[in-house]
């Protein structure tokens, strides 16, 4: 009886905005909550955060609140594989404290190879399995091949497991037992041109004969792309407006009735974080508006400020009452961010 009460309740609440439990939000490590759009660009380690411009890896002092190249060799050009975190090309990842990038190197024959670089005992030592992009989750470590294939390397070592071959699928993130991650196929529009239609899939881990669960799909001008709190899904529909679901795709809402950069989104305990933008006018003067929203949805979202040069990506760091942010003049500059919306500031330099 008392469970049937709970139920009724909860239903009752639901329809009202509010739930008889509040969902539990996963505490996700802040690097795995960093889908930018040209890979994982930046990683906390705690008292530092690890950040990607071009192939240069920064290391800014959160206590010191000073950017510098996490090589500290004043001669080294941090181009080379000699350097601690030379030719480092992203995907910076804090995996239970094992900190990892991709890194590239370009052979006598004059091929690139891109391989998984770990840090240990200050350095980024190479890794001697050719990759396109991995991600550690379940434990084990998974790796798109440069023959388009996604397997894993078992927790506790062993043989490459072969997942799917020759697959559209882009692991992203890691939540509860699933790796999700778009799929992309592409097709020729009416006029011609090459369109793309993003499907966002989950994959279950440690299963060999897994295959991608479709979860949502985005239209091709959205250009896909998805974020997570660990509770829900957020993207964009057919329009731009910011959307949320359950992780397996159920009880999707609508959150704004304008359009949101679904990559200059972030979250903390009690907000969601986000840009908006007008994909079909760059000249619609609400562009650069920044605004926050309760995460429960209980109140419309909140203007924090207008950028006239708008806020492209946001990552936030654990502890710290700022965002890493960068613009859409400046893609790849990182700045700090208060998070009221107040003081977009430069990093000073060592």
């Amino acid at each position: 009886m008392k469970k049937r009460m709970c139920l009724l309740l909860g239903l009752l609440l639901l329809l009202t905005g509010a739930a008889c439990g509040e969902r539990q939000i996963e505490a996700l490590p802040y690097d795995y909550n960093t889908m930018t759009r040209d890979g994982r660009l930046f990683c906390d380690t705690g008292d530092t955060v690890l950040l990607m411009r071009d192939n240069y890896l920064l290391e800014y002092d959160k206590e010191q609140g000073t950017l510098e190249f996490f090589c500290k060799d004043a001669s080294c050009d941090h181009l080379t594989t000699e350097c601690p975190a030379g030719n480092a090309m992203g995907a910076l990842e804090n995996y239970h404290g094992q900190i990892s990038m991709l890194r590239f190197d370009i052979d006598k024959t004059g091929a690139l190879g891109i391989y998984i670089s770990q840090l240990k005992n200050g350095r980024f030592e190479m890794g001697n399995e050719l990759v396109i992009d991995y991600i550690h989750a379940g434990g084990h470590l998974y790796v798109r091949t440069p023959d388009g294939e996604l397997g894993y390397f078992p927790s506790g070592g062993g043989e490459f497991v072969l997942v799917l071959e020759e697959t559209a699928f882009r692991p992203t993130v890691e939540i509860g037992e699933y790796i999700y991650g778009d799929v992309s196929a592409y097709f020729t529009d009416e006029d011609g041109r090459e369109r793309g239609v993003y499907t966002l899939s989950r994959l279950k881990t440690g299963d060999p004969e897994a295959v991608p669960e479709p979860v949502h799909e985005h239209a091709p001008r959205t250009g896909g792309g998805f974020r997570s709190d660990g509770a829900y899904l957020y993207y964009n529909d057919e329009q731009g407006c910011l959307m949320r679901s359950d992780l397996d795709g159920g009880n999707e809402i609508r959150m704004t009735e304008f359009l949101v950069d679904i990559y200059a989104f972030a979250y903390d305990g009690e907000y969601l974080y986000f840009s908006q933008i007008n994909y079909r006018d760059s000249f619609d003067p609400e562009n650069g508006n920044f605004y926050r929203m309760k995460r429960d949805g209980s109140a419309p979202p909140e203007l924090l400020a207008h950028f006239e040069d708008p806020i492209t990506e946001i990552s936030p760091a654990a502890d710290c009452d700022y965002f890493f942010v960068y613009t859409k003049k400046q893609p790849g500059y990182w700045m700090l961010l208060d998070k009221d919306g107040t003081n977009l500031r430069e990093i000073p330099w060592v």
